[in-house]
């Protein structure tokens, strides 16, 4: 039996116990239990596991993603903290990490009042360290990149609407941190306001 919270059909990480004895949106507990990852027993052993099983959003711990990118070498992405503020906001603090000296944070809310507005705030901070250091393409850069979406919802003012993008950073945020080729292209940032 494996206990986790990927939303996969096949997990992608677990923790594995030979039994483990659920209680409804209140508990999950195990006896003696193994933490796997991509089907892979780790070295980490639990004596037993008592997890809270809560349909209710919750703060906690994000697990990290392992990531292999070449210049900046091995690393982990994505390891931090979501903090349940209340029922309207939500923020989460991000951390990636490499091998070759990269590191970045990030800091993101969500917020929401219902039938008034919602909106987000995501602020990117990254030191990289491209190459090694002896390397004449090697070298390093400091990045950063904002990112500010808000909506009003439309039966709060009623015949008028207000909507807010603002995307603004460094021309390199996009082309080393970026996850696919077109934000990596990317060069410039727009932002609009609309009223």
């Amino acid at each position: 039996n494996v206990y986790t919270t990927c939303n996969l059909e096949h997990p992608h990480f677990g923790i594995k116990a030979k039994k483990i004895k659920v209680i409804p949106n209140k508990v999950a507990a195990s006896g003696p239990a193994n933490l796997e990852i991509a089907d892979l027993p780790t070295p980490l052993m639990f004596p037993f596991g008592i997890f809270p099983i809560n349909p209710q959003q919750k703060s906690g711990f994000i697990l990290p993603t392992y990531n292999l990118a070449g210049q900046r070498g091995i690393g982990f992405s994505g390891l931090g903290y979501y903090f349940d503020i209340n029922e309207n906001i939500g923020a989460k603090l991000t951390f990636d990490i490499y091998s070759k000296g990269s590191y970045g944070i990030t800091g993101n809310t969500s917020y929401i009042k219902k039938y008034k507005y919602n909106g987000s705030l995501n602020i990117s901070y990254s030191y990289d360290q491209i190459g090694e250091q002896f390397d004449a393409n090697g070298g390093s850069s400091k990045n950063f990149k904002i990112q500010w979406n808000h909506t009003v919802d439309p039966r709060a003012m009623p015949g008028a609407s207000f909507r807010a993008h603002v995307d603004a950073g460094t021309s390199g945020f996009n082309r080393i941190n970026g996850m696919n080729a077109d934000i990596q292209t990317q060069n410039q940032y727009s932002s609009s306001i609309a009223y």
